[in-house]
Protein backbone atom coordinates (compact mmCIF):
# COMPACT_ATOMS: atom_id res chain seq x y z
CA UNK A 1 0.00 0.00 0.00
CA UNK A 2 1.27 3.46 -0.94
CA UNK A 3 0.57 5.59 2.14
CA UNK A 4 -0.06 8.86 0.32
CA UNK A 5 -2.85 11.36 1.07
CA UNK A 6 -4.55 12.52 -1.10
CA UNK A 7 -4.67 9.26 -3.04
CA UNK A 8 -2.95 9.65 -6.44
CA UNK A 9 -4.89 9.16 -9.65
CA UNK A 10 -2.71 6.27 -10.83
CA UNK A 11 -0.16 4.13 -8.95
CA UNK A 12 1.63 1.17 -10.51
CA UNK A 13 3.99 -0.79 -8.26
CA UNK A 14 6.86 -2.51 -10.07
CA UNK A 15 8.92 -5.60 -9.26
CA UNK A 16 12.24 -3.81 -9.59
CA UNK A 17 14.65 -3.02 -6.76
CA UNK A 18 13.67 -0.09 -4.51
CA UNK A 19 15.35 3.29 -4.35
CA UNK A 20 17.41 3.98 -1.22
CA UNK A 21 16.67 7.52 -0.04
CA UNK A 22 19.10 9.19 2.36
CA UNK A 23 19.37 12.69 3.74
CA UNK A 24 22.34 13.29 1.46
CA UNK A 25 20.45 12.29 -1.67
CA UNK A 26 20.81 15.11 -4.16
CA UNK A 27 17.80 16.86 -5.68
CA UNK A 28 18.43 18.14 -9.19
CA UNK A 29 16.03 20.89 -10.24
CA UNK A 30 15.83 23.19 -13.27
CA UNK A 31 17.33 26.66 -13.08
CA UNK A 32 15.24 28.99 -10.96
CA UNK A 33 13.71 26.24 -8.82
CA UNK A 34 16.47 25.80 -6.23
CA UNK A 35 13.98 26.69 -3.49
CA UNK A 36 12.13 23.43 -4.21
CA UNK A 37 15.25 21.39 -3.49
CA UNK A 38 15.93 23.42 -0.34
CA UNK A 39 12.35 22.93 0.87
CA UNK A 40 12.46 19.19 0.23
CA UNK A 41 15.78 18.71 2.04
CA UNK A 42 14.58 20.70 5.05
CA UNK A 43 11.31 18.81 5.25
CA UNK A 44 12.94 15.40 4.78
CA UNK A 45 15.01 15.91 7.91
CA UNK A 46 11.86 16.88 9.82
CA UNK A 47 9.45 14.14 8.75
CA UNK A 48 11.79 11.12 8.88
CA UNK A 49 14.11 9.53 11.40
CA UNK A 50 17.02 9.35 8.98
CA UNK A 51 20.45 9.92 10.45
CA UNK A 52 23.30 11.72 8.73
CA UNK A 53 25.88 9.02 9.46
CA UNK A 54 24.91 6.71 6.60
CA UNK A 55 27.13 6.43 3.56
CA UNK A 56 26.44 8.94 0.81
CA UNK A 57 24.65 7.57 -2.24
CA UNK A 58 26.38 6.97 -5.53
CA UNK A 59 26.45 9.67 -8.17
CA UNK A 60 23.51 8.13 -10.02
CA UNK A 61 21.28 7.93 -6.90
CA UNK A 62 19.32 11.13 -6.92
CA UNK A 63 15.99 12.85 -7.30
CA UNK A 64 15.62 14.60 -10.64
CA UNK A 65 12.93 17.18 -11.33
CA UNK A 66 12.18 18.32 -14.88
CA UNK A 67 9.58 20.66 -16.34
CA UNK A 68 8.19 18.99 -19.44
CA UNK A 69 4.89 17.95 -20.97
CA UNK A 70 4.96 14.18 -20.41
CA UNK A 71 2.78 12.24 -22.87
CA UNK A 72 1.06 10.51 -19.93
CA UNK A 73 -0.58 13.79 -18.91
CA UNK A 74 -2.91 13.46 -21.89
CA UNK A 75 -4.59 10.49 -20.16
CA UNK A 76 -5.34 12.44 -16.99
CA UNK A 77 -8.81 13.92 -16.46
CA UNK A 78 -8.68 17.67 -16.68
CA UNK A 79 -8.60 19.53 -13.37
CA UNK A 80 -11.90 21.27 -12.70
CA UNK A 81 -12.84 24.34 -10.75
CA UNK A 82 -11.14 27.69 -10.33
CA UNK A 83 -7.72 28.76 -9.14
CA UNK A 84 -7.62 31.41 -6.44
CA UNK A 85 -4.75 33.14 -8.22
CA UNK A 86 -6.82 33.39 -11.41
CA UNK A 87 -4.53 31.10 -13.41
CA UNK A 88 -5.32 28.10 -15.57
CA UNK A 89 -6.49 25.05 -13.63
CA UNK A 90 -4.19 22.56 -15.33
CA UNK A 91 -0.69 23.17 -14.00
CA UNK A 92 -0.41 20.62 -11.20
CA UNK A 93 -0.16 17.39 -13.19
CA UNK A 94 2.99 15.38 -12.61
CA UNK A 95 4.51 11.93 -13.08
CA UNK A 96 6.86 10.15 -10.68
CA UNK A 97 9.04 7.21 -11.77
CA UNK A 98 11.00 5.35 -9.09
CA UNK A 99 13.71 2.78 -9.71
CA UNK A 100 16.89 1.79 -7.90
CA UNK A 101 18.84 4.61 -9.56
CA UNK A 102 16.60 7.49 -8.62
CA UNK A 103 13.27 9.24 -8.42
CA UNK A 104 12.34 11.15 -11.56
CA UNK A 105 9.62 13.79 -11.35
CA UNK A 106 8.22 15.29 -14.54
CA UNK A 107 5.74 18.16 -14.32
CA UNK A 108 4.13 20.58 -16.73
CA UNK A 109 4.62 23.53 -14.34
CA UNK A 110 6.74 24.18 -11.20
CA UNK A 111 3.59 23.78 -9.10
CA UNK A 112 3.22 20.23 -10.36
CA UNK A 113 6.85 19.56 -9.48
CA UNK A 114 6.20 20.76 -5.94
CA UNK A 115 3.17 18.47 -5.62
CA UNK A 116 5.30 15.58 -6.87
CA UNK A 117 8.01 16.33 -4.31
CA UNK A 118 5.28 16.40 -1.65
CA UNK A 119 4.26 12.89 -2.68
CA UNK A 120 7.87 11.73 -2.41
CA UNK A 121 8.10 13.39 1.00
CA UNK A 122 5.06 11.42 2.18
CA UNK A 123 6.51 8.19 0.76
CA UNK A 124 9.69 8.88 2.72
CA UNK A 125 7.85 9.85 5.92
CA UNK A 126 5.82 6.61 5.92
CA UNK A 127 8.51 4.34 4.46
CA UNK A 128 10.70 1.69 6.05
CA UNK A 129 14.29 2.46 7.06
CA UNK A 130 16.72 -0.35 6.21
CA UNK A 131 20.45 0.05 6.66
CA UNK A 132 20.22 3.79 7.26
CA UNK A 133 18.14 4.53 4.17
CA UNK A 134 14.43 4.67 3.40
CA UNK A 135 13.27 2.06 0.94
CA UNK A 136 11.04 3.67 -1.71
CA UNK A 137 9.46 0.87 -3.79
CA UNK A 138 9.85 0.97 -7.54
CA UNK A 139 6.68 2.48 -8.94
CA UNK A 140 5.09 4.88 -11.35
CA UNK A 141 2.64 7.56 -10.21
CA UNK A 142 0.72 9.83 -12.56
CA UNK A 143 -1.39 12.42 -10.81
CA UNK A 144 -3.38 15.65 -11.03
CA UNK A 145 -6.04 17.19 -8.78
CA UNK A 146 -9.77 16.87 -9.28
CA UNK A 147 -10.41 20.51 -8.26
CA UNK A 148 -8.11 23.50 -8.46
CA UNK A 149 -9.43 25.26 -5.31
CA UNK A 150 -8.52 23.11 -2.29
CA UNK A 151 -8.44 25.15 0.85
CA UNK A 152 -8.92 25.97 4.48
CA UNK A 153 -10.78 28.93 5.95
CA UNK A 154 -8.83 29.77 9.11
CA UNK A 155 -10.41 32.05 11.71
CA UNK A 156 -7.72 34.40 13.03
CA UNK A 157 -10.27 36.66 14.74
CA UNK A 158 -11.99 34.86 17.63
CA UNK A 159 -8.51 33.78 18.70
CA UNK A 160 -5.81 36.07 17.34
CA UNK A 161 -3.05 34.18 15.53
CA UNK A 162 0.63 34.98 15.17
CA UNK A 163 2.65 34.87 11.96
CA UNK A 164 4.31 31.70 13.25
CA UNK A 165 0.88 30.15 13.84
CA UNK A 166 -0.08 30.83 10.25
CA UNK A 167 3.21 29.42 8.95
CA UNK A 168 2.51 26.14 10.76
CA UNK A 169 -0.99 26.01 9.33
CA UNK A 170 0.45 26.62 5.85
CA UNK A 171 2.92 23.76 6.40
CA UNK A 172 -0.03 21.47 7.15
CA UNK A 173 -1.85 22.65 4.04
CA UNK A 174 1.20 22.12 1.85
CA UNK A 175 1.76 18.58 3.15
CA UNK A 176 -1.73 17.61 1.98
CA UNK A 177 -1.59 19.48 -1.37
CA UNK A 178 -3.93 22.34 -0.49
CA UNK A 179 -3.84 25.35 -2.79
CA UNK A 180 -5.71 28.05 -0.81
CA UNK A 181 -5.57 29.60 2.65
CA UNK A 182 -8.68 31.72 3.20
CA UNK A 183 -7.57 33.89 6.11
CA UNK A 184 -10.56 35.25 8.08
CA UNK A 185 -9.31 38.66 9.25
CA UNK A 186 -12.31 40.66 10.54
CA UNK A 187 -15.44 39.95 12.53
CA UNK A 188 -17.43 41.21 15.50
CA UNK A 189 -14.75 40.08 17.94
CA UNK A 190 -11.74 41.85 16.43
CA UNK A 191 -9.96 43.37 13.44
CA UNK A 192 -6.69 41.67 12.49
CA UNK A 193 -5.27 43.51 9.48
CA UNK A 194 -3.66 46.97 9.29
CA UNK A 195 -5.55 49.59 7.27
CA UNK A 196 -3.59 52.83 7.00
CA UNK A 197 -6.57 55.06 6.20
CA UNK A 198 -8.48 53.81 9.26
CA UNK A 199 -5.84 53.18 11.96
CA UNK A 200 -8.28 52.73 14.84
CA UNK A 201 -9.42 49.44 13.28
CA UNK A 202 -6.31 47.80 14.70
CA UNK A 203 -5.59 50.28 17.50
CA UNK A 204 -8.91 49.25 19.05
CA UNK A 205 -9.81 46.05 17.21
CA UNK A 206 -6.47 44.40 18.00
CA UNK A 207 -7.34 44.26 21.69
CA UNK A 208 -10.48 42.14 21.53
CA UNK A 209 -11.18 38.47 20.89
CA UNK A 210 -13.63 35.83 22.10
CA UNK A 211 -14.11 35.33 25.85
CA UNK A 212 -11.54 37.90 26.93
CA UNK A 213 -8.61 36.28 25.12
CA UNK A 214 -5.64 38.33 24.06
CA UNK A 215 -5.74 40.12 20.75
CA UNK A 216 -3.27 41.10 18.08
CA UNK A 217 -3.14 41.96 14.40
CA UNK A 218 -1.06 41.56 11.26
CA UNK A 219 0.83 44.53 9.89
CA UNK A 220 0.92 44.84 6.14
CA UNK A 221 4.49 43.52 6.21
CA UNK A 222 3.28 40.55 8.29
CA UNK A 223 0.62 39.84 5.69
CA UNK A 224 3.12 40.14 2.82
CA UNK A 225 5.38 37.68 4.65
CA UNK A 226 2.50 35.22 5.02
CA UNK A 227 1.69 35.60 1.32
CA UNK A 228 5.32 34.89 0.36
CA UNK A 229 5.58 31.92 2.73
CA UNK A 230 2.41 30.45 1.25
CA UNK A 231 3.41 31.26 -2.34
CA UNK A 232 6.70 29.38 -1.90
CA UNK A 233 4.48 26.35 -1.19
CA UNK A 234 2.12 27.13 -4.09
CA UNK A 235 -0.70 28.22 -1.81
CA UNK A 236 -2.71 31.38 -2.52
CA UNK A 237 -3.84 33.48 0.45
CA UNK A 238 -7.40 34.79 0.03
CA UNK A 239 -8.08 37.61 2.53
CA UNK A 240 -11.48 37.58 4.26
CA UNK A 241 -13.12 40.91 5.19
CA UNK A 242 -16.61 40.24 6.57
CA UNK A 243 -19.34 42.51 5.09
CA UNK A 244 -21.97 43.88 5.57
CA UNK A 245 -22.58 41.98 8.81
CA UNK A 246 -20.12 40.74 11.43
CA UNK A 247 -18.61 44.26 11.60
CA UNK A 248 -18.83 44.86 15.35
CA UNK A 249 -15.08 45.48 15.65
CA UNK A 250 -15.19 48.15 12.92
CA UNK A 251 -18.14 49.86 14.57
CA UNK A 252 -16.42 49.96 17.96
CA UNK A 253 -13.42 51.60 16.34
CA UNK A 254 -15.49 54.03 14.24
CA UNK A 255 -19.02 54.52 15.63
CA UNK A 256 -19.80 56.90 12.77
CA UNK A 257 -20.05 53.82 10.50
CA UNK A 258 -23.26 52.79 12.26
CA UNK A 259 -26.68 54.35 11.75
CA UNK A 260 -28.90 54.58 8.71
CA UNK A 261 -32.57 53.93 8.19
CA UNK A 262 -32.57 50.47 6.68
CA UNK A 263 -32.52 48.16 9.69
CA UNK A 264 -35.40 45.97 10.80
CA UNK A 265 -37.54 47.54 13.55
CA UNK A 266 -37.69 45.80 16.90
CA UNK A 267 -34.23 44.24 16.90
CA UNK A 268 -31.81 44.62 19.77
CA UNK A 269 -29.09 47.31 19.59
CA UNK A 270 -26.49 44.55 19.34
CA UNK A 271 -28.07 43.22 16.17
CA UNK A 272 -28.65 46.64 14.65
CA UNK A 273 -25.11 47.81 15.40
CA UNK A 274 -23.31 44.94 13.67
CA UNK A 275 -24.27 45.93 10.12
CA UNK A 276 -22.99 48.44 7.56
CA UNK A 277 -25.78 50.16 5.63
CA UNK A 278 -25.36 51.90 2.27
CA UNK A 279 -27.44 54.96 3.23
CA UNK A 280 -24.72 56.02 5.69
CA UNK A 281 -22.45 58.36 3.65
CA UNK A 282 -19.34 57.23 5.56
CA UNK A 283 -19.71 53.55 4.61
CA UNK A 284 -18.82 53.52 0.92
CA UNK A 285 -15.61 55.59 1.36
CA UNK A 286 -14.70 53.20 4.19
CA UNK A 287 -15.21 50.19 1.91
CA UNK A 288 -13.18 51.79 -0.88
CA UNK A 289 -10.27 52.37 1.48
CA UNK A 290 -10.37 48.96 3.15
CA UNK A 291 -10.82 46.88 0.01
CA UNK A 292 -8.34 49.01 -1.92
CA UNK A 293 -5.60 48.51 0.67
CA UNK A 294 -6.36 44.80 0.96
CA UNK A 295 -6.19 44.43 -2.81
CA UNK A 296 -2.84 46.23 -2.90
CA UNK A 297 -1.15 43.72 -0.55
CA UNK A 298 -2.90 40.60 -1.84
CA UNK A 299 -1.96 38.90 -5.13
CA UNK A 300 -5.02 36.64 -4.92
CA UNK A 301 -7.57 37.08 -7.71
CA UNK A 302 -10.32 37.02 -5.05
CA UNK A 303 -11.36 38.77 -1.85
CA UNK A 304 -13.75 36.98 0.49
CA UNK A 305 -16.48 39.40 1.57
CA UNK A 306 -18.47 37.22 3.99
CA UNK A 307 -22.08 38.27 3.22
CA UNK A 308 -23.45 35.74 5.71
CA UNK A 309 -25.79 36.07 8.68
CA UNK A 310 -26.78 39.67 7.97
CA UNK A 311 -29.53 39.65 10.58
CA UNK A 312 -31.47 42.91 10.84
CA UNK A 313 -31.12 44.23 7.30
CA UNK A 314 -33.65 44.26 4.50
CA UNK A 315 -32.71 42.41 1.34
CA UNK A 316 -32.63 45.40 -1.07
CA UNK A 317 -30.17 47.58 0.89
CA UNK A 318 -28.02 44.51 1.42
CA UNK A 319 -28.13 43.89 -2.31
CA UNK A 320 -27.25 47.55 -2.88
CA UNK A 321 -24.23 47.34 -0.59
CA UNK A 322 -23.00 44.09 -2.14
CA UNK A 323 -23.24 45.68 -5.60
CA UNK A 324 -21.00 48.47 -4.31
CA UNK A 325 -18.57 45.96 -2.81
CA UNK A 326 -18.42 43.98 -6.05
CA UNK A 327 -17.76 47.15 -8.05
CA UNK A 328 -15.00 48.26 -5.65
CA UNK A 329 -13.38 44.83 -5.79
CA UNK A 330 -13.49 44.76 -9.58
CA UNK A 331 -12.07 48.26 -9.82
CA UNK A 332 -9.10 46.87 -7.90
CA UNK A 333 -8.76 43.87 -10.21
CA UNK A 334 -10.42 41.40 -7.83
CA UNK A 335 -13.40 39.06 -7.88
CA UNK A 336 -15.52 38.19 -4.85
CA UNK A 337 -16.24 35.08 -2.83
CA UNK A 338 -19.07 35.08 -0.30
CA UNK A 339 -21.00 32.62 1.81
CA UNK A 340 -24.14 31.18 0.25
CA UNK A 341 -26.53 33.81 1.67
CA UNK A 342 -24.96 36.19 -0.84
CA UNK A 343 -27.13 34.53 -3.50
CA UNK A 344 -30.30 35.92 -1.89
CA UNK A 345 -29.10 39.46 -2.54
CA UNK A 346 -27.69 38.54 -5.93
CA UNK A 347 -24.60 36.93 -7.42
CA UNK A 348 -23.11 37.62 -10.83
CA UNK A 349 -21.00 35.51 -13.21
CA UNK A 350 -17.46 35.47 -11.89
CA UNK A 351 -18.58 35.36 -8.23
CA UNK A 352 -18.09 32.29 -6.05
CA UNK A 353 -20.84 31.27 -3.60
CA UNK A 354 -19.53 29.18 -0.70
CA UNK A 355 -22.14 26.60 0.34
CA UNK A 356 -21.99 25.82 4.05
CA UNK A 357 -25.48 25.17 5.41
CA UNK A 358 -26.47 21.77 6.67
CA UNK A 359 -29.67 20.68 8.46
CA UNK A 360 -27.79 20.13 11.73
CA UNK A 361 -27.27 23.89 12.18
CA UNK A 362 -29.90 25.55 14.34
CA UNK A 363 -30.97 28.33 11.96
CA UNK A 364 -30.48 29.54 8.42
CA UNK A 365 -29.00 33.00 9.00
CA UNK A 366 -29.17 35.59 6.26
CA UNK A 367 -31.25 38.45 4.97
CA UNK A 368 -34.75 39.55 5.92
CA UNK A 369 -37.42 40.13 3.30
CA UNK A 370 -39.95 42.94 3.12
CA UNK A 371 -42.03 41.76 6.06
CA UNK A 372 -39.91 42.94 9.05
CA UNK A 373 -40.67 40.10 11.41
CA UNK A 374 -37.06 39.39 12.33
CA UNK A 375 -37.12 36.01 10.61
CA UNK A 376 -34.25 35.24 8.22
CA UNK A 377 -35.94 34.52 4.90
CA UNK A 378 -34.74 34.59 1.33
CA UNK A 379 -37.14 36.19 -1.14
CA UNK A 380 -40.05 34.29 -2.66
CA UNK A 381 -40.12 31.44 -0.13
CA UNK A 382 -41.43 33.17 2.99
CA UNK A 383 -44.80 31.44 2.78
CA UNK A 384 -43.14 28.04 2.39
CA UNK A 385 -40.92 28.61 5.41
CA UNK A 386 -43.80 29.92 7.48
CA UNK A 387 -45.57 26.67 6.59
CA UNK A 388 -42.68 24.63 7.95
CA UNK A 389 -40.07 24.67 5.19
CA UNK A 390 -36.96 22.82 6.33
CA UNK A 391 -33.48 24.27 6.51
CA UNK A 392 -32.41 21.67 3.97
CA UNK A 393 -34.78 23.30 1.47
CA UNK A 394 -33.55 26.82 2.29
CA UNK A 395 -29.96 25.72 1.75
CA UNK A 396 -30.97 24.16 -1.57
CA UNK A 397 -32.68 27.43 -2.51
CA UNK A 398 -29.44 29.37 -1.99
CA UNK A 399 -27.54 26.88 -4.13
CA UNK A 400 -30.04 26.94 -6.99
CA UNK A 401 -30.22 30.73 -6.91
CA UNK A 402 -26.42 31.04 -7.03
CA UNK A 403 -26.22 28.64 -9.98
CA UNK A 404 -29.03 30.40 -11.83
CA UNK A 405 -27.20 33.71 -11.37
CA UNK A 406 -24.05 32.31 -12.99
CA UNK A 407 -21.86 31.92 -9.89
CA UNK A 408 -19.50 29.03 -9.28
CA UNK A 409 -19.87 27.06 -6.05
CA UNK A 410 -17.28 26.38 -3.38
CA UNK A 411 -18.25 23.30 -1.35
CA UNK A 412 -17.90 23.79 2.41
CA UNK A 413 -20.86 21.95 3.92
CA UNK A 414 -20.64 22.22 7.68
CA UNK A 415 -21.28 18.55 8.42
CA UNK A 416 -18.41 17.44 6.18
CA UNK A 417 -15.85 20.25 6.22
CA UNK A 418 -16.19 22.33 9.41
CA UNK A 419 -13.25 21.24 11.53
CA UNK A 420 -14.67 22.82 14.69
CA UNK A 421 -17.28 20.04 14.72
CA UNK A 422 -17.07 17.96 17.89
CA UNK A 423 -15.71 14.41 17.67
CA UNK A 424 -18.46 11.85 18.22
CA UNK A 425 -15.99 9.09 19.08
CA UNK A 426 -13.73 8.93 22.12
CA UNK A 427 -9.99 9.39 21.94
CA UNK A 428 -7.83 6.34 22.49
CA UNK A 429 -5.63 8.70 24.53
CA UNK A 430 -7.50 9.26 27.84
CA UNK A 431 -5.60 12.52 28.38
CA UNK A 432 -7.60 14.06 25.52
CA UNK A 433 -11.01 13.56 27.17
CA UNK A 434 -11.14 17.12 28.48
CA UNK A 435 -10.17 18.62 25.13
CA UNK A 436 -12.88 16.57 23.43
CA UNK A 437 -15.49 18.03 25.79
CA UNK A 438 -14.16 21.58 25.56
CA UNK A 439 -13.44 21.98 21.84
CA UNK A 440 -15.94 22.35 19.03
CA UNK A 441 -19.27 24.06 18.47
CA UNK A 442 -21.96 22.47 20.66
CA UNK A 443 -24.82 23.10 18.21
CA UNK A 444 -23.28 21.17 15.31
CA UNK A 445 -24.16 17.49 15.05
CA UNK A 446 -21.17 15.54 16.39
CA UNK A 447 -19.46 13.24 13.90
CA UNK A 448 -16.67 10.69 13.73
CA UNK A 449 -13.62 10.88 11.51
CA UNK A 450 -15.22 8.20 9.35
CA UNK A 451 -18.45 10.22 9.06
CA UNK A 452 -16.37 13.20 7.96
CA UNK A 453 -14.80 11.14 5.19
CA UNK A 454 -17.91 9.48 3.73
CA UNK A 455 -19.11 11.97 1.12
CA UNK A 456 -18.35 13.26 -2.34
CA UNK A 457 -18.44 16.91 -3.48
CA UNK A 458 -20.24 16.14 -6.73
CA UNK A 459 -23.08 14.22 -5.08
CA UNK A 460 -23.53 16.46 -2.06
CA UNK A 461 -26.52 18.24 -3.59
CA UNK A 462 -28.65 16.99 -6.46
CA UNK A 463 -28.71 20.40 -8.17
CA UNK A 464 -24.92 20.76 -8.14
CA UNK A 465 -23.00 19.50 -11.15
CA UNK A 466 -19.26 18.93 -10.96
CA UNK A 467 -18.67 21.41 -13.78
CA UNK A 468 -19.99 24.23 -11.56
CA UNK A 469 -17.81 23.41 -8.54
CA UNK A 470 -14.95 25.85 -7.95
CA UNK A 471 -13.45 23.53 -5.36
CA UNK A 472 -13.62 22.36 -1.75
CA UNK A 473 -12.73 24.37 1.35
CA UNK A 474 -12.69 23.24 4.96
CA UNK A 475 -13.21 25.76 7.75
CA UNK A 476 -12.20 26.09 11.36
CA UNK A 477 -13.84 28.73 13.56
CA UNK A 478 -12.10 29.68 16.78
CA UNK A 479 -14.81 30.37 19.35
CA UNK A 480 -13.65 27.36 21.40
CA UNK A 481 -10.00 27.41 20.27
CA UNK A 482 -7.59 28.72 22.89
CA UNK A 483 -4.24 27.82 21.32
CA UNK A 484 -2.65 26.59 18.12
CA UNK A 485 -2.48 23.14 19.71
CA UNK A 486 -6.28 23.24 20.04
CA UNK A 487 -6.59 24.14 16.37
CA UNK A 488 -4.41 21.22 15.32
CA UNK A 489 -6.41 18.85 17.54
CA UNK A 490 -9.50 19.81 15.57
CA UNK A 491 -7.80 19.81 12.14
CA UNK A 492 -6.06 16.47 12.59
CA UNK A 493 -6.90 13.77 11.68
CA UNK A 494 -9.82 15.21 9.66
CA UNK A 495 -8.25 17.77 7.32
CA UNK A 496 -6.31 15.25 5.19
CA UNK A 497 -9.60 13.54 4.36
CA UNK A 498 -11.18 16.78 3.16
CA UNK A 499 -8.19 17.32 0.90
CA UNK A 500 -8.53 13.81 -0.48
CA UNK A 501 -12.11 14.68 -1.44
CA UNK A 502 -10.83 17.80 -3.19
CA UNK A 503 -7.88 16.15 -4.97
CA UNK A 504 -8.74 12.51 -5.62
CA UNK A 505 -11.43 11.10 -7.87
CA UNK A 506 -13.67 8.46 -6.29
CA UNK A 507 -12.98 4.85 -7.28
CA UNK A 508 -16.22 2.94 -6.84
CA UNK A 509 -14.55 -0.48 -6.96
CA UNK A 510 -12.54 0.24 -3.80
CA UNK A 511 -14.25 0.60 -0.39
CA UNK A 512 -13.23 4.18 0.31
CA UNK A 513 -12.88 4.12 4.11
CA UNK A 514 -11.25 0.69 4.15
CA UNK A 515 -8.58 2.00 1.80
CA UNK A 516 -8.19 5.38 3.48
CA UNK A 517 -8.11 4.48 7.20
CA UNK A 518 -4.77 2.61 7.21
CA UNK A 519 -3.14 5.35 5.14
CA UNK A 520 -4.41 7.95 7.60
CA UNK A 521 -3.28 5.93 10.62
CA UNK A 522 0.26 5.72 9.24
CA UNK A 523 0.56 9.52 9.21
CA UNK A 524 0.40 9.80 13.00
CA UNK A 525 4.12 9.13 13.26
CA UNK A 526 4.76 12.00 10.85
CA UNK A 527 2.64 14.39 12.92
CA UNK A 528 4.54 13.34 16.04
CA UNK A 529 7.86 14.16 14.37
CA UNK A 530 6.54 17.54 13.22
CA UNK A 531 5.12 18.36 16.65
CA UNK A 532 1.56 18.64 15.32
CA UNK A 533 -0.98 17.70 18.02
CA UNK A 534 -3.84 15.50 16.80
CA UNK A 535 -6.92 13.82 18.20
CA UNK A 536 -6.18 10.13 18.71
CA UNK A 537 -9.53 9.00 17.29
CA UNK A 538 -10.60 5.55 18.42
CA UNK A 539 -12.14 5.11 14.96
CA UNK A 540 -8.69 5.40 13.34
CA UNK A 541 -6.51 3.91 16.11
CA UNK A 542 -8.91 1.51 17.89
CA UNK A 543 -6.30 -0.76 19.47
CA UNK A 544 -4.36 1.84 21.45
CA UNK A 545 -4.14 1.35 25.18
Amino acid sequence: MVKVIPEPYSVQLLDDAPFRLELETTVDVPEGLAHLADWFGNQLSRVTELGRDAASPGSDARIVVSIEDDSRFADLPRTGGLRADGGEANGECHAIDVDEHGIFIRARQPEGAFRGLTTVLQLAATGEIVGGAIQIPAMTIVDAPRFAWRGLSFDAVRRAATVNDIEQVIDLLAFYKASVLHLHLTDDEGWRIQIDAWPKLTEIGRGTASDGRGGGFFTKDDFRHIVRYASDRFITVVPGIDLPGHVGAALRAYPELSGGEMSIPGLSPGEANSILRPDNPVVIPFLRDVLGEIAEISPSAYIHIGANEVVGMYLEPCHQLLREVRAIARSNGKRIVGWQEMARAGCEPGDIAQIWMTPSVGGPGGFDVDDPVGVDLPPDIDEALAAGMELREIAAYDLIRALDQGASVLVSQQSKTYLDTKYAEASSNPAQADARRRLGMPYYAWSTVEDFYRWDPATLRAALKESRIAGVEAAIWSETIESLDDAFLMMLPRYPGVMEKAWSRPVESVPAWASYAPRLASHAAVWDRLGWPYFRSSVVWPDDV
